[in-house]
């Protein structure tokens, strides 16, 4: 969880552990969702089991939203919308907040503050979309059901148009992201370069991430277009994990902006270790334990029976993740706690 208030360009704590466990599950999930070629169709179950057991704490309480059709009288969540107004609205919001000359801790806050409201919007609309479906993520009613297929399971039969509308958002927001920070690296090298500004400029490795995981995403996309998608809820509740972003962003920014303000940046840390904790380490047994309850199985049996390209993924999320907010929260404690103190 280092983060120098000299380099702007580094994103916020939980930026290492973020490139190297989201790109090996998201692709691993998507070829491991479309590795079936049997037709899908929509899960029908109306099983009344209680919400509590489908998301986590707190969600239940969102305002409920039909799985089709985004609920404001007047907008289809259609994943071509969605796109386009991803790729439209985050680069037009980052051009007319930058000033002229910018300098990279400028160019930095910009992306920080579009990436502040992506993920909070995202967990918003990733929780209503699984309220509305809570019904596909219950276990099924009877044994002989229990008994289906993987492909026949109703996370991963169920479709969603506001989930493919909501994957269509992610995947815009990380194309046009890898672009920009792609843009805010070269702009601010050369600042940096000709004396103009001090500090280092913006780090570009974030760029080449979300650029990875736009690709399958994109993929993704191609097979919602011919009707072929599953899986989308499974991917849906992966967005809870864009929980924990917001935390890091307040706390990146008070790191870089607002370093002597100790108790603040401690605040800061804690929420983000409680939100890493519940939606990046505990959100993977969850989804397990969700999966594997509609097959009369565990969260452990439930892993144990997925495919080797899906296995691979989520055992590399699960280590990696866990061993990480264990080493923040061990840095926590002997460097944030001894400091304030």
């Amino acid at each position: 969880m280092k983060n120098s208030t000299g380099n702007i360009g580094v994103k916020r704590g939980c930026i290492t552990g973020w490139w190297c466990i989201n790109g090996p599950l998201r692709v691993s999930l998507i070829l491991e969702l479309h590795h079936s070629p049997e037709a899908y169709h929509n899960h029908t179950s109306s099983s009344a089991k209680s919400r509590s057991n489908v998301l986590p704490p707190g969600l239940s309480k969102l305002p409920t939203i039909h799985h089709t059709t985004i609920n404001m009288g007047y907008a289809s969540a259609t994943p071509p919308t969605f796109f386009a107004a991803g790729l439209a609205l985050y680069p037009l919001a980052f051009y007319l907040s930058i000033p002229e000359g910018a300098t990279p801790s400028r160019l930095a806050l910009s992306r920080e503050i579009i990436s502040f409201v992506h993920c909070t919007f995202m967990v918003l609309l990733a929780g209503m979309c699984l309220r509305g479906n809570h019904a596909a993520l219950t276990p099924p009613p009877d044994t002989a059901a229990a008994l289906s297929p993987d492909s026949d399971l109703p996370i991963i039969a169920t479709k969603s148009n506001f989930g493919n509308a909501i994957m269509a958002l992610e995947t815009a927001y990380l194309l046009q992201d890898s672009v920009l920070l792609r843009y805010a690296f070269h702009k601010s090298k050369r600042l940096v370069q000709a004396g103009m500004v001090q500090g280092s400029p913006l780090g570009r490795h974030l760029s080449w991430h979300h650029a990875g995981l736009a690709l399958p995403l994109v993929t993704l996309q191609w097979y919602i277009s011919k009707g072929r998608e599953k899986g989308i809820l499974v991917l849906v509740m992966l967005m809870l994990m864009n929980a924990s972003s917001p935390f890091g962003t307040v706390r990146w920014y008070l790191i870089n902006f607002r370093p002597t303000n100790r108790r603040a940046i401690a605040t800061a840390t804690i929420g983000y270790l409680c939100t890493y904790g519940v939606c990046r380490v505990y959100l993977i047994y969850h989804v397990l334990k969700t999966f594997g309850s509609q097959q009369r199985l565990s969260a452990f049996e439930s892993f144990r029976k997925l495919r080797l390209p899906c296995k691979a993924g989520t055992a590399t999320m699960a280590i990696v993740n866990s061993a990480w907010f264990l080493m923040a929260v061990k840095n926590f404690i002997e460097r944030d706690l001894k400091r304030a103190s």
